[in-house]
């Protein structure tokens, strides 16, 4: 697995840069760089301890009854409704573009946690339960308590 030229994280994508530097390159600027810079450096955070603390971006084609509110400062203030809703899980968002363990370094400290069962892939919170439980199943430490393909 390749690195990303920029912020020398694992990357999964024919790009040079990590799935954080894509979508950070295709934010459209505001035209005022200090925005500019806090939106990209918010939105390509590594990790953020709290959904609360992660900037979305939204594309404006999201947003639909738009209206304006008033004036203020720099800038003017809308209210929308945004048709698709707030990622409510980070983890879904991200499992459609990244391999597991993509905040590890892929090397042999990884390795040896996956082997010793110390460190599994997170199980998304929209895998259906039944899933999930033949998941937890097949990571079990003892091979012999691992369901076969007969059990199924």
């Amino acid at each position: 697995m390749r690195k990303c030229s920029f912020r020398r994280r694992y990357k999964d994508t024919i790009s040079s840069h990590c799935v954080y530097c894509e979508l950070s390159l295709q934010l459209s600027s505001s035209g005022n760089k200090f925005i500019d810079k806090f939106v990209k450096e918010t939105f390509t955070a590594p990790r953020a301890s709290s959904r609360n603390k992660r900037l979305e971006y939204v594309p404006y084609e999201q947003f639909t009854n738009i209206k304006y509110l008033s004036e203020g400062g720099f800038s003017k203030i809308y209210k929308a409704t945004w048709k698709d809703g707030p990622i409510t899980s980070w983890n879904n968002y991200l499992g459609n573009d990244c391999k597991p363990f993509f905040y590890h370094e892929h090397n042999s400290c990884l390795i040896l946690n996956i082997i010793k069962g110390l460190l599994r892939p997170e199980i998304l919170t929209n895998t259906p339960s039944k899933f999930a439980e033949l998941m937890v199943k097949c990571w079990n430490a003892d091979p012999s308590k691992r369901p076969t393909q007969m059990n199924y």
